[in-house]
């Protein structure tokens, strides 16, 4: 395989958590955009607990939305 064909990968972590909003849907969503780019790898978390994880990411994007709807980033 070429690199064209196959890219190499990128190693990313999305962060998203928040209380009394559906996470589930805005994960789907972000995940759906991650996924059209076939390099991207991606591994989820609710929280930023996980470090090791995110330290050792190509890239990594949280968000967090509190209850007044206002988006953290």
């Amino acid at each position: 395989m070429t690199e064209e064909t196959h890219p190499p990968r990128i190693d990313c972590v999305l962060i998203c958590g928040g209380v009394w909003h559906d996470m589930e849907f805005a994960r789907l969503e972000l995940l759906k955009l991650l996924a059209e780019d076939p390099a991207v790898r991606t591994r989820v978390f609710e929280d930023y607990k996980n470090v090791d994880a995110i330290a050792a990411a190509d890239m990594a994007q949280g968000s967090n939305i509190r209850a007044s709807g206002a988006l953290s980033v």
